[in-house]
């Protein structure tokens, strides 16, 4: 694999988690105004009830993907997949 190919699939994979936290989070903005808060409050609070978990999906996501980097060539058999699917 690739450095290239490897920083690309990186990319893709927090493009989507930012995509889906992002959803969630105006998800939840559209529950507090429902509830009667001004836009800017709902905003604020929203968006803080949603940031520990969200840092806490990212740190799991960087510990799980950590291994498979620290590895370097020995990682092919678990990456090779991607590869090919890529090219």
């Amino acid at each position: 694999m690739t450095f290239n190919l490897f920083t690309l699939t990186g990319l893709v994979i927090v493009l989507g988690m930012v995509v889906d936290d992002a959803a969630v989070v105006s998800e939840n903005i559209i529950t507090h105004q429902e509830r009667g808060l001004s836009p800017i409050d709902a905003a604020v609070v929203g968006t803080q009830e949603m940031g520990k978990p969200f840092m806490a999906a990212a740190i799991t996501t960087a510990l799980a993907f950590g291994p498979i980097v620290a590895m370097g060539a020995y990682s092919q058999p678990l990456t090779g997949s991607v590869a090919t699917t890529k090219s």
